[in-house]
């Protein structure tokens, strides 16, 4: 009987084990990392964050190819876990006004909670891509509403390109404001003042183009 050949090369069981450990303490240092943005600043230093890990600088970076790979895993991890937390608003089938909400309130939420960590991401980390990341978090979950709506109502995408770029800059320059100087405004009073000035665009948006947004209706119901 002919021996069948292997389909390729060997696995070499010690690398894939050193890959799975390398992948399994990079995950690890990510979120000592991360405990170390909360406690010490978006300006943290590496010191900090190897001080948190439990284990010597030079250590950390055997499982990082450099300061900027680091950034970039918090970065990815952190949107990761925002992300996560406005998914499940995208399935509840919720009606027009509340999904506005669930995604703002939830937003500043997060923020909230993680201050530290949302100014991190705010920051260009050298050639990083963490800036780009972090406000990309919070930019793709204005596009998405916007474009639930767009596709509801039928108005083309160059109508509402436009329309998403400005209310995701409405969104980002208010929590950065609130960030920087709440000015005794709460994060339930901001979501409402947001939520009523995004509704009143996105409403603007439906009748222009013929369609009346029930906002208490999960269907949206076409004009008389």
């Amino acid at each position: 009987m002919a021996r069948v050949k292997s389909a390729g090369p060997p696995v070499d069981g010690r690398s894939t084990r050193w890959a799975q450990h390398r992948e399994r303490r990079r995950a690890e240092f990510v979120d000592a990392a991360m405990r170390a943005v909360e406690q010490h600043g978006p300006d943290v230093l590496t010191e900090q964050i190897a001080a948190a890990a439990g284990v010597p600088r030079p250590k950390l970076y055997r499982y990082f190819d450099g300061k900027a790979d680091l950034h970039r895993a918090v970065a990815e991890r952190a949107v990761e876990l925002f992300d996560a937390e406005l998914e499940p608003l995208w399935h509840a089938g919720l009606p027009p006004v509340e999904l506005v909400r669930g995604v703002v309130g939830r937003s500043l939420d997060w923020i909230g909670e993680h201050a530290n960590l949302y100014r991190y991401l705010q920051r260009d980390v050298g050639s990083t891509g963490v800036y780009a990341k972090g406000r990309s978090a919070l930019r793709s979950q204005v596009i998405n509403v916007v474009t639930a709506y767009r596709d509801a109502i039928g108005a083309p995408a160059y109508r509402t390109d436009a329309l998403a770029v400005g209310l995701v800059g409405l969104v980002e320059a208010t929590v950065d404001q609130w960030l920087a100087d709440p000015s005794g405004l709460s994060g339930d009073e901001l979501t409402e003042e947001l939520v009523r000035w995004i509704w009143a665009i996105l409403s603007d948006l439906a009748q222009r183009h013929g369609v009346r947004i029930d906002p208490e209706q999960v269907v949206i119901a076409g004009s008389q």
